[in-house]
């Protein structure tokens, strides 16, 4: 994969302070001059206060946020704003950890919190040791103290094979990260299909702890889909969020090979095809 010029900056920052594995964040920021402190804050989760000189500051991160991977991700975030930015920052829930409606800035010190965290390098080959599961999913978040948003992104990141993960909150789907192999549309801003097991999970439903089988027209639409066509999906509530995380997987060949006539026609304007039509495919 190629790295963001956020997550090189990450990766560099790792190499010059010789990280490996799970990084210290409250180390990282006192080498960088920083102060991290826990706080009731209202209005955001997280800041970077610098000093007018700006050789010294403090991150503050949100007291009361549950998920502890969550708070690291916070302060890596803010640490992101540091390194790529360069001025102090204050960072709404929606800021950290929602890369499809963020800001640039907000997406870059996403991707920057995101390769700190969790290093390419180091988790290829166990993203790739194994088949795709929200357990691997979850272990990789457990080694790192990350969230497990956080590492599923990076997930759909180093997969080698077709992947997609999906954040859904109250049955609405709120951001997905697709596999680079994952050559699908997906949908943001609609609810989740009404025959996933992402809805059984919403409604209180027993679901599978493995990806399971599930008709691929439930979350994909595309013209040569395969009659019969499955998708492996595994979904996990959590419910302090009200959010379901999925996965999906296209374990096997799920449409149809292309026809030279379909390509052909793809090509034509309907409102240029005539008989007095000067160009058409192939003509030159």
């Amino acid at each position: 994969m190629i790295l963001s010029q956020a997550a090189v900056y990450a990766k560099a920052l790792r190499a010059e302070m010789q990280l490996t594995g799970r990084v210290d964040l409250d180390e990282i920021a006192k080498k960088l001059n920083l102060l991290v402190r826990e706080k009731s804050l209202t209005g955001c989760d997280g800041a970077l206060l610098r000093s007018t000189t700006g050789s010294k500051g403090i991150i503050v991160v949100k007291q009361s946020i549950r998920e502890f991977g969550r708070k690291r991700f916070t302060i890596a975030h803010e640490l992101g704003h540091l390194m790529l930015h360069g001025a102090s920052a204050a960072c709404m829930a929606s800021d950290v950890g929602q890369w499809s409606d963020a800001k640039k800035s907000e997406k870059d010190a996403d991707e920057f919190a995101a390769e700190l965290l969790i290093p390419t390098a180091e988790v290829q080959s166990i993203i790739n040791s194994e088949k795709p599961s929200l357990q691997l999913i979850r272990d990789v978040a457990e080694q790192y103290e990350t969230s497990l948003s956080a590492s599923g992104w990076r997930f759909c990141d180093i997969v080698n094979v077709p992947c997609a993960i999906i954040w859904s909150t109250n049955r609405v789907i709120q951001w997905f990260r697709k596999s680079d192999s994952f050559s699908f549309f997906l949908r943001r801003g609609v609810n989740v299909p009404e025959a996933s097991y992402a809805m059984a999970s919403y409604k209180g439903e027993r679901v599978p702890e493995q990806p399971e089988p599930v008709s691929a027209g439930e979350w994909i639409e595309h013209p040569r889909l395969l009659e019969g066509a499955e998708i492996w999906e595994q979904s996990l509530k959590l419910p302090w969020y009200d959010s379901v995380i999925t996965l999906l997987w296209v374990k096997r060949e799920i449409t149809k090979e292309e026809r030279e006539e379909d390509s052909l026609l793809a090509e034509l304007d309907p409102e240029e095809f005539t008989l007095r039509r000067k160009k058409w495919p192939g003509k030159r």
